[in-house]
């Protein structure tokens, strides 16, 4: 598996990482995963940022939209400068709540945790029948994001969605239920 790279048994340094994912594989023992989670939200950060500047091409697009339509005094049936202004101002949230997100994300220090809770900046690895996926915590209007390139499936999502909501509640070995039409899963480590 790429990304893969075993760490020997009894070896108290700690594993290189080629990639985001490693795992630890000793005799007996089951495979350990290790994440450097440094990197997913770099990774992360990067796909809100260009999301973001996309967002801010179609404002300016709006914007210019809205002053070249005609006024109410120009035509009485037309709504275009009212209708772009509109789309702008939705286009212009939609940036606010994403720059809110990669700030947060930037600096997830500053925005601590009460008592130990889970919340955003978790990231949950879950194993399936069919291998791992991550799930990272992220503020709401970041989430439903997928992430490829990491050597695993990554997906954001706001911890008030149905797949968060079960996910904050969970524990490192516990079987959940994410999704109705498919088996548990198991939270094998929160990052």
């Amino acid at each position: 598996m790429v990304g893969l790279e075993p760490r020997a048994a009894g070896s108290e340094e700690e594993p290189k990482v080629s990639s985001i994912v490693m795992r630890e594989a000793s005799p007996g023992m089951r495979t350990k995963y290790f994440m450097d989670k440094s990197i997913i939200l770099k990774k992360f950060i990067e796909e809100l940022r260009a999301r973001k500047d996309e967002l801010e091409r179609s404002y300016l697009e709006h914007k210019e939209e809205a002053k070249n339509a005609p006024s109410a005094m120009q035509s009485a049936s037309d709504m275009s400068r009212h209708q772009a202004n509109t789309m702008a101002e939705n286009v212009r949230a939609e940036i606010d709540v994403l720059e809110k997100a990669i700030d947060f994300l930037l600096k997830p220090e500053s925005h601590p945790k009460e008592g130990g809770a889970l919340g955003y900046g978790d990231l949950f690895i879950v194993e399936y029948n069919s291998g791992k996926k991550g799930y990272l915590i992220v503020p709401k209007g970041a989430g439903g994001r997928e992430v490829k390139g990491l050597g695993i499936d990554l997906f954001s999502i706001s911890p008030n969605s149905p797949i968060g909501e079960k996910l904050i509640r969970a524990k490192i070995g516990e079987n959940v239920k994410l999704h109705p039409n498919e088996p548990e899963t198991k939270v094998v480590n929160i990052l």
